[in-house]
């Protein structure tokens, strides 16, 4: 299975992680072929590497949940403890509709949800918070079960996200290459100066301090 995964790891077009093709590989075939045909088509990987701004998010600590945000010595990379709640701030300078792509430790592609529970806002430029307020109350993301490096991507399309994007990403389901390939294209449609979208890597580092 390695020598497999290693073969198709140079043959598929783009850019992919052993762990990306091994899913590939044991999932459905019409998976695979979409993959192996994306030849013009741009993936996931690509437009982050292409596109993606860094430094215009931060961590955000509420008061009322007492965080200390702090900052890993190896990577200088902001870091929180697992299980410990936190928001990210997000600047943009376009209008548009929003989509938030969580890339875990595990390797994993899922949607973060914003507070009103919707999977795309439309917003002004400028500062948004994610997932954001409710009933006057910050909804914080926590990451319970997987410590290491996490990313947070935010999209910012003029067209809204299609439902083939929003259904699972409602359904808190992990997103299959089908998905992500569709969020790929969807983004690669809109005009460049458009669209934007924002990084944020984060450490999730092992441990919850109890005394708070």
């Amino acid at each position: 299975m390695d020598a497999l995964v290693a073969l198709f790891t140079e043959a598929l077009p783009g850019k992919h992680t052993r762990e990306e093709v091994a899913a590939l590989l044991t999932g459905s075939v019409a998976a695979l072929e979409r993959a192996l045909t994306a030849d013009t088509a741009p993936s996931i990987e690509d437009i982050i590497a292409a596109e993606a701004r860094t430094g215009t998010a931060k961590l955000v600590r509420p008061p009322s949940l007492g965080l200390v945000e702090h900052v890993a010595d190896d990577d200088d990379l902001p870091a929180v403890r697992l299980g410990e709640a936190f928001l990210i701030e997000y600047r943009t300078a376009r209008r548009g509709f929003l989509f938030v792509l969580q890339h875990d430790a595990q390797q994993a592609w899922g949607a973060v949800l914003f507070a009103s529970g919707e999977a795309s806002l439309r917003h002004d430029a400028g500062p948004v918070l994610i997932p954001g307020i409710k009933d006057k109350r910050f909804v914080p993301i926590r990451e319970r079960s997987h410590p290491g490096i996490h990313r947070f991507m935010l999209f910012v399309a003029p067209e809204p996200f299609p439902a083939g994007i929003t259904k699972p990403a409602r359904a808190r389901t992990y997103f299959d290459w089908q998905t992500l390939g569709d969020l790929a294209a969807h983004f690669a449609r809109q005009p460049k100066h458009l669209r934007e979208l924002h990084l944020l890597t984060i450490r999730v580092e092992g441990g919850q301090d109890q005394s708070r």
